[in-house]
This record gives structure tokens, C-alpha cells and sequence, in this order.
């Protein structure tokens, strides 16, 4: 069966994310002098829903999405306003070794780090009849995770805007393997990372049409739809714009 392959867009240092602060140096980043406080508030909610004291806590903001990890859990919350969080997901385990309190006590300011490098893994793909099923045109998914030291994704939180997508993003992440994180001439260490995805869709090409009518009503669903709203309109089969 033919597939179409998503086109994957990877954050900076190749998705590895940089706490608030930090300073891009050429393939290495360098911790920031002086970093952001963590939230309180982000703080104190994060030991109460893992049961951790607030020193080991470590938050992560992605808004409106919120990354609280500490004593071998992660919790993701999203942020509703400017006073109100849900909680969002499961609440995942961590193994030790990838605890990001731990890493951020063995880089002191100055530490250079070297970005992870993707070794293998399957990029997410749609089959044409799941791309037909799609309710937009460009859907978009995130992959929010923890990528540890044996160079794999832990504890992802996928957002997507077609529950098909987010599907077979969350299908692809367990797959993938990376040379990890890893201070300048020392350890590896763990590391936030963040896999954006971008879905382009070809859109038909309604001008093939000779009917005003049917015209008509295939340019409406290109414009105000995605492709599901093609399903029973004579354009699905039309070649793209």
C-alpha cells in the first residue's frame, strides 16, 4: 500500500530544546550565566502531583504546554489561562539516570554542550486512505519528550490537531535512536527535546471541473475543510493544484 511520508520539521539543535537562556555557540550550546527562576507556582504544583520535594523538581515551559519532571516522573499540564492548569496525558515514569536535575547540577555555567544526532529511526507516515480522512490541509503535530542517555525518547506527550496524526507521531518516536546529549569532553546526560511535524496535503485542482456547481462546491471544501470533506465530492480524484 503506497504511503506518503510526513515532512518533519526538528527544533533547534536538531530538536534538542536549550533551557530559557542558554546561548547557541556553533554546534554547541553554553548554559546560561545566569539561568531563568523557575516558576513557583509550576514548582510547588509539580511536587504535589509527584509526590517530590520541591529541590528536585524541574519544569520545563512548551506553551501553552508545561513539563514537570522530579524523582523519576514526568507530568505534562496545559496552561487554560493565566490562573488555571490541566493536567494533560498520564503521568510517566523516568528512569534515574535521565533525572534533569540530576544533568543540571553537573553543568555549571559554562558548560558546552554538544547537540544530540539522530542515528536511525522510521519517519511517521499516512497511508493515501488515511490521508483522506484528514480534516485539514496542513495538520501539525508536537512530540514533547525527555531524550535520555541511551539515545532514546522518553515520556512523550504528542499534540496533534487530527487525532490520525498524533497517532502514528506516537507510533514513530519509540523507533528512533540518537547519539544523546553530551557535555564537551565528559558524560552523557539527558535532555527536553521537541519533534515538530508538518503535514502537507496536495490539494485538488478544481478547476478541471466542467460543472459550475461541482466547481463550486470543491473549492468550498478546499478552502473552509481538509480532505475527509473531498470523501464524496467528484474532485478527490482531480490532480493536485
Amino acid at each position: 500500500m503506497r504511503t506518503i511520508a510526513f515532512q518533519l520539521i526538528l527544533l533547534a539543535a536538531a530538536g534538542c530544546v536549550p533551557r530559557a537562556g542558554d546561548v547557541v555557540l556553533g554546534n554547541d550550546f553554553v548554559v546560561a550565566e545566569k539561568p531563568r527562576p523557575q516558576n513557583p507556582v509550576y514548582v510547588a504544583l509539580g511536587a504535589t502531583e509527584l509526590g517530590c520535594d520541591r529541590e528536585r523538581v524541574t519544569v520545563n515551559e512548551f506553551l501553552p504546554v508545561i513539563q514537570i519532571s522530579g524523582c523519576d516522573k514526568v507530568a505534562y499540564f496545559e496552561q487554560k489561562s493565566k490562573t488555571e492548569l490541566e493536567r494533560v496525558g498520564p503521568e510517566y515514569a523516568l528512569a534515574p539516570e535521565d533525572d534533569l536535575h540530576q544533568a543540571q547540577l553537573q553543568e555549571p555555567p559554562g558548560t558546552r554542550l554538544v547537540p544530540p544526532v539522530q542515528l536511525s529511526g522510521r519517519d511517521p507516515s499516512l497511508t493515501v486512505r488515511q490521508t483522506e480522512q484528514l480534516s485539514s490541509w496542513n495538520p501539525r503535530a508536537k512530540g514533547i519528550c525527555i531524550l535520555g542517555v541511551n539515545g532514546r525518547l522518553h515520556a512523550c506527550l504528542v499534540l496533534a490537531q487530527d487525532p490520525l496524526v498524533g497517532e502514528v507521531v506516537a507510533q514513530s518516536l519509540p523507533t528512533r535512536l540518537y547519539q544523546p546529549v553530551t557535555i564537551l569532553g565528559g558524560p552523557k546526560v539527558p535532555s527536553p527535546y521537541v519533534v515538530n511535524v508538518n503535514v502537507e496535503v496536495p490539494k485538488p485542482n478544481c478547476r478541471h471541473l466542467s460543472s459550475p456547481m461541482l466547481r463550486a462546491q470543491c473549492e468550498r471544501a478546499v478552502t473552509q475543510g481538509g480532505p475527509a470533506n473531498m470523501s464524496n465530492e467528484p474532485a478527490s480524484g482531480l490532480p493536485p493544484l
